[in-house]
């Protein structure tokens, strides 16, 4: 069983009471723009700080093992173990019988996120961000900014994450990779992916540590920020008050196309082959945004924090499943110009919500009828709570979508500078 989490003390004199002019709700990157341009700007800001799955049908298990290989209830479950090593499992029906932590009886397999997490973990997704931060194209961003917003926007961002593209120019597979492709495909872009990280002189390991003091604390501040997620944000919401009713679950993931080895790696290589020599390819594609596609939240089963459990409702219409096969056949032929492939590595479709950036669960908009908040994250009809992530991205996007939530963050953070002056 999982330890029981501490109930809200209530109205316990003994519990301190902190009051701020700014509390923010999520220690990821994106909380950490709101917390740099607030800081920036002399402003109190209060920052509250493991990657749980989300939502998982309660007639699965194993699922920490291979979460993309849920099976209906009853049936055979195929759970690999390792790449290569396969094992068969049958349960019987006593087995499926209980509820564990993260399943949701609510939850029909066929319609879910089988990849979709999140991260609970001071640093949240940033513990296991891959650090790309491409600008969006300019057919996937919101016109809720104009060109020239959206350019200074990114170009903050880019400074806020040390954006560079050149962290990895002295390496040889990346010049070779990009040296053949530019011969294969002539007119089409091959670019550095642009990472937010730093090249270190002295490689030194920078690590700052805090104690846990297990106290709670009561916390009245003029304007709350929430970007703990595009799921665990409006759960957030669902537990507090009944706050709209907006169901997208958004852009989730024109093709997007990152093939990379030296900064990121994905899967296992085995020890006989030179590592020096493998490059993962990764192709992604957008997912237009549909009313039918949500997210729903229960008032009757909760995850093991005690928070409504998430249900996905998600399917890909016959336009996403034509794009999925463009994408698949632009990737192998790519591949081939580069080389075979590594045996079990051959090309195929990952799970849905592999990225881990669910979009447009809480979208920016021009009015309420069709959004949840406005350019600037202000909430509809509340005046003091702002809304940040990758949830108020309202349009289909291919790429990573970090920072262009940086970019919706720092015009957030502006509006909320202005507003706290001018009530001064």
């Amino acid at each position: 069983m999982s330890p029981e989490v501490p109930q809200s003390t209530g109205s316990n004199p003994d519990t301190p009471l902190i009051k701020t002019e700014v509390l923010i709700v999520g220690s990821g990157p994106i909380g950490a723009v709101f917390a740099r341009t607030l800081v920036d700007n002399k402003k109190k800001s209060t920052v509250k700080g493991e990657l749980n799955l989300l939502s998982v049908p309660t007639n699965t298990t194993d699922v920490v093992l291979e979460p993309s290989s849920w099976a209906p209830k009853y049936a055979t479950i195929h759970t690999s173990l390792h790449a290569g090593h396969v094992t068969n499992k049958s349960f019987r029906a006593d087995q499926l019988a209980f509820i564990k932590n993260g399943q949701n009886p609510n939850q029909k397999p066929f319609e879910t996120l089988p990849a979709a997490a999140t991260s609970r973990v001071v640093g949240s997704m940033g513990s296991h961000w891959t650090c790309c931060t491409p600008r969006e194209n300019p057919i996937e961003r919101s016109d809720l900014f104009s060109n020239e917003e959206w350019d200074g926007l990114y170009d903050r961002a880019e400074k806020l994450f040390d954006t560079t593209e050149t962290a990895f120019d002295k390496s040889i597979r990346q010049q070779l990779v990009k040296k053949t492709l530019e011969k294969s495909f002539e007119g089409r872009e091959m670019r550095s992916m642009p990472l937010a990280c730093k090249r270190s002189e002295k490689n030194q390991k920078y690590v700052e540590w805090d104690i846990l003091t297990d106290k709670q604390y009561y916390i009245k501040a003029e304007k709350s920020i929430i970007c703990a997620g595009a799921v665990l944000t409006p759960g957030i919401l669902f537990n507090s008050s009944e706050f709209g009713n907006y169901d997208l679950a958004g852009s989730l993931p024109a093709l997007h196309t990152q093939i990379r080895r030296d900064a990121f790696g994905y899967g296992q290589v085995p020890p006989t082959v030179d590592q020096r020599l493998i490059v993962d390819l990764r192709w992604f594609t957008y997912m237009e945004p549909k009313e039918s596609n949500y997210v729903e939240f229960s008032k009757t089963y909760q995850d093991q924090f005690r928070m409504p459990q998430p249900t996905f409702h998600f399917s890909l219409d016959q336009a996403a499943l034509d794009r999925c096969q463009g994408m698949i056949t632009d990737m192998v032929d790519v591949a081939w110009k580069l080389g075979g492939f590594l045996p079990g590595a051959e090309p195929k479709y990952l799970a849905p919500c592999s990225t881990l950036r669910i979009c447009g669960t809480y979208r920016a908009g021009e009015s309420d009828e069709d959004s949840v908040v406005d350019r600037f994250g202000k909430a509809w009809h509340q005046d003091n709570l702002v809304l940040g992530g990758c949830g108020v991205i309202p349009t289909a996007n291919a790429c990573n979508p970090t920072l262009t939530a940086a970019c919706f963050a720092l015009a957030a953070a502006g509006k909320i500078v202005e507003e706290l002056g001018a009530g001064q």
